[in-house]
């Protein structure tokens, strides 16, 4: 199916022809409920001319990303969710273990190869690990 709509689209020539450009493409409006098939194509032709490079998908809130998370399994595309960072307290007690644990397992799965990444622009918000902290941890 997503060939298919990729054949008819011509999407990998329109992606093709932007990265050669330096331009943007712009495929808009799409409604919510077309968003993880829209990805699942673009990310099927993206491969077809740059098959290692890494794709974020930047999502305003964590359900829209958990949704499109979900959805993007479907279509045989398993995205690593980047959680937003935990606030820091005013009080010197640690942030939300749990969720940092989360995000360190993002920025592992991230340095071990992943090529989706699912996040909003708050999770850019802090330094990430460095591979020499993930070197000494593992």
């Amino acid at each position: 199916m997503i060939a298919q709509a990729n054949a008819r689209t011509g999407l990998a020539e329109q992606l093709a022809a932007a990265r050669q450009e330096g331009s943007s493409l712009v495929l808009a409006p799409v409604e919510p409920a077309g968003h993880s098939f829209l990805l699942a194509c673009l990310l099927s032709s993206q491969r077809e001319f740059a098959p290692k490079s890494r794709i974020w998908i930047l999502g305003a809130s964590p359900r829209h990303r958990e949704r499109l998370s979900s959805e993007l399994a479907h279509w045989a595309i398993e995205p690593v969710l980047l959680p937003d960072p935990s606030e820091v307290p005013q009080d010197e007690h640690l942030a939300d273990p749990e969720g940092e644990a989360d995000r360190l397992a993002a920025f592992d799965a991230l340095s071990s190869g992943a090529t989706v990444v699912l996040a909003s622009a708050d999770a850019f918000s802090h330094p990430a690990p460095t591979k020499k902290m993930f070197a000494e941890r593992g």
